[in-house]
């Protein structure tokens, strides 16, 4: 379950939702174009598809597919069904589903589809790795803004990236615990002067070299620009939808050398190796990703479905993520 507000769900929502395909076993009803897959294979998939042929696809932007489409997502008539239902249909089969491995788990198919990958994408859009191997006598520092599923898989991104501190901004508890079995140093960040003050105090009075903003908006990407230091990288892949930018001047940005950067992210290019790192418990085993699901309810129980999204929208009952089986 990916949709923050219950309000897109009362709407009348012009489709099936469904943001994040697990998994599927394959059945396929026009065989003809699919060359890598076969009927009963186990796969997974990202929450787009991609022809794998365009430019963007070519450019590691398979999100800005000349030919793909979100899954749940329909404007003005066009877009692809949801993946909340017992069939899912998948244009592009054979660039956008990737093989499932036995030693992949569904829950684990399910993360490396969306928040695993755009996780690792805000890591390494703040250049975690650049600068831990740039400056190897240094102590690499990250600071993740929202701790929800994509901020806590930042924080797993990052440490595998070469970050060895890592701070969690957050005002949700549950989701402050979760950071810090993760291994970052959780901060609850409604107390935004304390917040400053433990992040200067762990940086020698610097800032943190890359701020992972998994919010979007426009009071955590100020924070995320408050907490860095000169010439820090600013990583943000929350979901926008301001019509203006007032997080900070040109100028602000110029006088700090700062580098901003947002976007969505392209999943199904980080997928095989993310599928792989999971399969070979590169994090360990259990992924220690799957803590984040806390509950679990059935596609066929309409109620209980109803209410998950109630729960995850008001974060109640300690909600962090929901898993819809079919």
């Amino acid at each position: 379950m990916a949709y923050k507000k219950l309000s897109w769900v009362q709407q009348k929502w012009p489709g099936t939702l469904g943001y994040e395909p697990a998994h599927h076993h394959m059945q396929a009803v026009d065989y003809s174009e699919i060359k890598t897959l076969k009927v009963g294979d186990r796969v997974a998939s990202a929450f787009s598809t991609s022809c794998g042929q365009c430019y963007y696809c070519k450019h590691a932007l398979t999100c800005r597919c000349e030919s793909g489409a979100r899954f749940g997502w329909i404007v003005g008539g066009k877009g692809i069904e949801g993946s909340q239902a017992e069939y899912v249909r998948v244009p592009m089969a054979d660039s956008t589903l990737i093989p499932t491995p036995a030693s992949v788990t569904d829950k684990e198919a399910l993360l490396v589809g969306d928040v695993l990958p755009t996780g690792w994408f805000c890591a390494s859009r703040g250049e975690v790795d650049r600068v831990a191997k740039d400056y190897p006598d240094d102590i690499t520092s990250a600071a993740v803004i929202g701790c929800g599923p994509v901020g806590l898989m930042a924080i797993l991104a990052a440490q595998a990236q070469g970050a060895q501190q890592v701070f969690a901004l957050d005002t949700v508890q549950e989701r402050l615990d979760l950071a810090k079995e993760f291994g970052a140093v959780p901060i609850n960040g409604a107390d935004r002067e304390n917040a400053l003050k433990v992040i200067k105090e762990g940086t020698e009075g610097r800032g943190v070299d890359c701020a992972l903003e998994a919010v979007g908006a426009q009071p955590t990407i100020k924070l995320a620009f408050d907490i860095i230091r000169m010439g820090g990288v600013i990583s943000s892949v929350g979901l926008h939808t301001d019509d203006e930018f007032k997080a900070f001047t040109p100028a602000e940005g110029y006088n700090k050398n700062v580098t901003y950067k947002n976007g969505r992210c392209p999943a199904r290019h980080y997928m095989d190796e993310l599928m792989s790192l999971v399969g070979k418990k590169y994090w360990g085993d259990p992924f220690p990703g799957n803590k984040i699901f806390s509950h679990e309810v059935s596609l066929h129980d309409e109620e209980a479905v109803q209410n998950a999204y109630v729960m995850f929208e008001k974060k109640l009952d300690n909600c962090t993520k929901v898993l819809i089986v079919p």
